[in-house]
C-alpha cells in the first residue's frame, strides 16, 4: 500500500528535477576565478560566479535577477542559445 503512494511521488520528483534547467555553480574568491572558468559568469558574488551584479551588467533594458540576466526580446534571435522568447522575455 505504501508503494502506491511513494512510487508516484518519487516519479514526480524525478520528472520535476529533470525538467529544471541545470546551472553549474563555480566557487570563487574574486572575479579572476570566474574569468579563468570562462563562459558568461564574469562576476564573483557570495563566493560563486554569476552573470551579473546589477542591471547595468545585463545591457540596456534588461534586468539582473539573482545573479542572472533576464533579457527582453522581440523574438528568439534576441535570446541566447537554447532560449526562446515568450511574452517579451527570454526563457
Amino acid at each position: 500500500m505504501i508503494y502506491r503512494t511513494i512510487l508516484p511521488l518519487a516519479l514526480w520528483a524525478v520528472a520535476l528535477a529533470a525538467s529544471c534547467a541545470t546551472t553549474s555553480v563555480i566557487p570563487c574568491s574574486n572575479e579572476g576565478d570566474c574569468e579563468k572558468a570562462g563562459g558568461n559568469l564574469s562576476y564573483c558574488s557570495r563566493n560563486k560566479c554569476v552573470e551579473c551584479v546589477s542591471n547595468s551588467s545585463c545591457g540596456d533594458g534588461n534586468l539582473c535577477v539573482a545573479g542572472a540576466c533576464e533579457r527582453h526580446c522581440k523574438d528568439a534571435r534576441d535570446c541566447t542559445a537554447n532560449q526562446t522568447c515568450s511574452d517579451g522575455r527570454c526563457s
